[in-house]
């Protein structure tokens, strides 16, 4: 399975990002592709709609990750919405409830 992926513009930088699909070491390079231009300063809120996200693998992990340190060390906020059972089970276990 592949992904989806959609960017809405909510307001000036404000984003939400909608996952739908499996985020994996197939799909990820695509997924940072297309993220990378809202890594900066002007992203103040980015959110994840994760209710379609179906998988997502070490590699999906590690770049969400990295995306919302970017984003909040650069003073934005990072949230990761939706989430269903088994990727919020992988968050709890990579790094706690926090990451949401």
């Amino acid at each position: 399975m592949g992904l989806d992926m959609q960017i809405i513009t909510k307001g000036e930088g404000s984003y939400v990002v909608i996952l739908n699909g499996s985020l994996d070491n197939r799909t990820y390079d695509s997924c940072q592709r297309k993220l990378e231009p809202l890594l900066n300063h002007r992203t103040r809120v980015l959110h994840f709609d994760m209710h379609m996200l179906s998988y997502m693998s070490s590699m999906g992990l590690r770049l969400l990750l990295n995306v919302k340190k970017v984003i909040e060390d650069e003073g934005g906020k990072c949230q990761m919405l939706n989430m269903q059972p088994q990727i919020m089970t992988l968050m709890d276990i990579a790094v706690g409830p926090v990451a949401r």
